[in-house]
């Protein structure tokens, strides 16, 4: 692993550790809300957008937002806000299984 790599790991990690002491903050019934980052590699963002909404099976309801992540001026990923199921869930268990 490179030290962008690195880098980008413990932000990541330090968002992840936030994100447990918010809703460990807010009453049980309260909902969850999922940021995850989808990187484009190279395809445009309509396409990403599709797949991942279809892969998961979000409800257009559930989806909150979409924002870009750039460097240098080019958008090289995606933020994917969305409310939290079991379901999705279980759909990101399945996609970061190995293939």
């Amino acid at each position: 692993m490179g030290w962008l790599e690195d880098l980008q790991a413990r932000g990541q990690a330090q968002v992840a550790a936030m994100m447990e002491q918010v809703y460990a903050s807010l009453p049980p019934e309260a909902p969850r809300a999922i940021v995850d980052q989808l990187p484009l590699q190279g395809r445009p963002e309509e396409v990403m957008i599709a797949w991942y909404i279809g892969a998961l099976g979000l409800a257009p309801g559930d989806v909150y937002g979409i924002l870009p992540v750039q460097s240098n001026d080019i958008t090289v990923a995606l933020k994917i806000v969305y409310l939290d199921r079991p379901e999705y869930a279980a759909a990101r268990a399945r996609l970061a299984a190995p293939r």
